[in-house]
């Protein structure tokens, strides 16, 4: 939800090419059935940074200017194979990002599994591994697993640290963009937040209805 400043892989096989050729004007032996491989390679060079389709109903182009949109609830992916790119949200009749994942290292070495395989978790080490972005506004990476605790002011020990890896698709708008009390929202009906010890939030009448929820009191003894 970016792109790459690459030397061609053709390119550097011209210029080794050139520079064996100072050597001697004679053809290097097996240099013809070598051809294939390095076409091959080249192939397999440009193929590891197509762009991933864009959705049907998107613009061709990445909106960056973040203009007015007529869509509403269109999510548009514009990343490279890769797994590194923008999500674009048309919401409230304005597209905005709706998820950045910056092209880091660990992109570019791919890490990220290729798209049918996208709920494969990387093989690099979990503090290494980073968000790969798929078509569909979908993105995957490591969450903590954490069961679900009852909503108490009783403390209670806290479980072990678990990561899994998780895909999950993006949605329009709603919790996606944030609430504050009577700021504007989409979809009508979509609700936010938590009921135990924060703030929740209700679209209603196209704004936003936040009511916070404080925590139940201890446990005589704090149990």
């Amino acid at each position: 939800m970016r792109r790459f400043a690459r030397v061609p892989l053709h390119m550097i096989v011209a210029v080794s090419a050139g520079a064996f050729g100072c050597a001697s004007s004679a053809p290097r032996p097996g240099a013809e059935g070598n051809e294939p491989q390095a076409n091959a390679a080249t192939a397999n060079a440009v193929a590891e940074v197509t762009p991933v389709p864009v959705e049907e109903g998107c613009p061709a182009a990445e909106p960056k200017g973040l203009g007015a949109c007529d869509s509403a609830g269109l999510l548009c992916t514009y990343a490279s194979s890769q797994g590194c790119g923008t999500v674009y949200d048309c919401h409230l009749g304005n597209w905005r990002v709706a998820l950045p994942v910056p092209c880091t290292d660990a992109h570019r070495g791919g890490a990220c599994a290729p798209e049918p395989e996208r709920d494969h978790a990387p093989k690099t080490p979990i503090e290494k591994s980073p968000i790969c972005l798929y078509s569909g506004a979908t993105a995957c990476s490591y969450h903590l697993d954490v069961p679900p605790q009852p909503c108490s002011g009783v403390p209670r020990p806290a479980p072990p640290i678990k990561f899994v890896w998780r895909c999950q698709a993006l949605t329009s708008g709603g919790c996606g963009a944030g609430f504050a009390e009577g700021e504007p929202c989409a979809p009508e009906g979509a609700s936010c937040g938590t009921t135990c010890c924060g703030q929740s939030a209700l679209c209603s009448g196209g704004k936003w209805h936040v009511t916070e929820h404080g925590c139940p009191p201890r446990a005589p003894g704090g149990r």
